[in-house]
C-alpha cells in the first residue's frame, strides 16, 4: 500500500510538472506573436503609418498652425500690424514672402525674432508624400480663397481669407493623415473639392479674382469651418498640380 500511495504522489508531481512546462511553453508563444505583432506596426514605412505615427503627426499639424494663426493675431493686437502688413518672408521658403508694405524693423515679420520669432518647421511645410519637394512648392501661405461662414461672405477678393495650405499628398499615408486631422477636429470624413486655386503667395495684398469658396453650396458641410482637411480634384498650385491630393488648410485670418 505504501508503494501505491508513492506511486501516486510521483505521478501527481509530474503531472504538475507537465501542466507547468506547458504553461510557461504558451506564455513564450504569445509572447513572441505579440512582439512581433507590436514591431510589425511600428514597422510599416512602405506600406502605412502606425497608428501612433498618424496620432503624432496630426497633432503635429494642428499645433504648429494653431501657434501661427495665434502669432498673426498677436501681431494684429499687440503689435499694431494691419493684415496688409504682415509678412511671411524667410530663407527657408523657397517661394517668395517679400511684403513691400512690412515696418523695416521687421515687427511685423512672423518669422523674425523681431516680430512672431516663430521658426519655420520644415517638417509642416514639406508635408509631401515622400519629400519629393523644396519647401513650400506647393505648402504656402496665401490669399486667394475663402471658407464659407468664416468671417465675411462674398464673391470679390474683400472676402479672400488669409491661411496655410499643405499639400498631405495621393498615397495611403495622406489619405490616413487626412483622416485622422478630421477627426481630431471634429469634422466630418474628407470631402472630395475642386481645390484652392491660386498663383499667388501672401505679400501683403489679395488675389484679385473671386474665391473659390470652402463650404459653399458644393460642400456645405465644410461651411464654418476654419481648419480641415479635402481630396483635391481640378486645382493648381503654384502651377503645380494638387489633383489627387488630400490637403490641409487652416485659416489664418478671416476677412
Amino acid at each position: 500500500q505504501g508503494s501505491q500511495l508513492t506511486y501516486n504522489a510521483r505521478m501527481h508531481t509530474n503531472g504538475q510538472r507537465g501542466n507547468i512546462l506547458f504553461l510557461i511553453l504558451l506564455a513564450i508563444i504569445l509572447f513572441v506573436a505579440l512582439s512581433y505583432a507590436v514591431m510589425n506596426q511600428r514597422e510599416q514605412v512602405g506600406t502605412g503609418m502606425s497608428g501612433e505615427q498618424l496620432d503624432s503627426k496630426a497633432a503635429m499639424i494642428l499645433q504648429y498652425t494653431t501657434l501661427l494663426e495665434q502669432t498673426v493675431t498677436r501681431l494684429r493686437l499687440t503689435g499694431d500690424c494691419s493684415d496688409t502688413q504682415l509678412s511671411f518672408a524667410s530663407p527657408t521658403f523657397t517661394l517668395n514672402y517679400t511684403n513691400s508694405n512690412a515696418p523695416a524693423d521687421k515687427h511685423c515679420h512672423v518669422f523674425d525674432p523681431a516680430g512672431g520669432g516663430m521658426s519655420v518647421n520644415t517638417a509642416v511645410f514639406d508635408e509631401i508624400a515622400n519629400g519629393d519637394t523644396n519647401n513650400g512648392t506647393i505648402d504656402t501661405i496665401f490669399s486667394g480663397s475663402a471658407v464659407q461662414n468664416v468671417g465675411t461672405d462674398c464673391a470679390n477678393q474683400a472676402c479672400n481669407d488669409l491661411m496655410v495650405h499643405l499639400n498631405l499628398g495621393s498615397d495611403a499615408n495622406a489619405q490616413n493623415l487626412c483622416t485622422r486631422i478630421n477627426q481630431k477636429l471634429g469634422n466630418p470624413a474628407a470631402v472630395s473639392w475642386s481645390g484652392f486655386q491660386y498663383n499667388l503667395n501672401y505679400q501683403g495684398n489679395y488675389y484679385v479674382a473671386p474665391p473659390r469658396v470652402l463650404g459653399d453650396v458644393s460642400t456645405p458641410i465644410m461651411a464654418g469651418r476654419r481648419a480641415g482637411c479635402y481630396y483635391d480634384t481640378s486645382s493648381t498650385i503654384n502651377g503645380v498640380s494638387s489633383v489627387g491630393h488630400y490637403v490641409y488648410y487652416h485659416v489664418l485670418l478671416a476677412r
